[in-house]
């Protein structure tokens, strides 16, 4: 048994500072992250993530299609 485990929301993951620290409204960064991937969240709500990773975050959500062919466009 393998749970699939979304490759965008792993590299968004990566991006966040991993400080957990709920700011977003999310439990943790995973949460947030799980969140832009998914749509249910239309802006990068971290509040200690500087605005080039910001930056990067939109780019990549931006220019990286999901399976079905779409991308997502989030606010800094």
């Amino acid at each position: 048994f393998k749970v699939p485990v979304d490759e965008k929301e792993v590299a968004i993951r990566a991006e966040l500072l991993g400080n957990n620290c709920g700011g977003c409204g999310f439990p943790g960064c995973s949460g947030m992250a799980e969140a832009l991937v998914s749509g249910d969240m239309d802006h990068i709500a971290c509040k200690p993530c500087k605005a080039d990773k910001r930056e990067e975050i939109i780019d990549y959500l931006k220019n990286t299609p999901g399976p079905d062919g779409s991308t997502i466009e989030v606010k800094g």
